[in-house]
């Protein structure tokens, strides 16, 4: 079911709003696409990014801002379902939440059928 038709909830139609909010930011939009292929736009001799995710600081050193904002950037990413989040170690491991955002973004191409 597309999260449009679904919006009769509250909490849907809450985490919709949050969704379309995160987005509208061109940096937070740039880590969701980022975070979409996560080997094509990160590296990392030591972790399977596809599998474990990405660090806070690769994202953070890839958008070229401090880590005060781009926490926060995750932080509403993760508010609003977009990305997944979890703590490996002394890392925070950020990972695409394939079936909300594959819902989402299938919602928004409905706007335009």
């Amino acid at each position: 079911m597309s999260i449009l038709k679904s919006l009769g909830s509250t909490y849907q139609t809450e985490l919709s709003l949050k969704a379309f909010k995160a987005l509208a930011n061109p940096d937070r939009l740039n880590i969701v696409l980022w975070l979409l292929e996560p080997k094509k736009n990160f590296f990392s001799e030591k972790l399977n990014i596809e599998k474990e995710g990405v660090t806070i600081g690769m994202i953070m050193q890839k958008l070229d801002l401090s880590q005060s904002v781009t926490s926060q950037y995750i932080q509403q990413l993760e508010e609003a379902g977009i990305i997944t989040c979890e703590r490996k170690a002394q890392f925070r491991m950020c990972k695409i939440n394939k079936t909300y955002t594959r819902q989402l973004f299938e919602s928004i191409a409905e706007l335009f059928n």
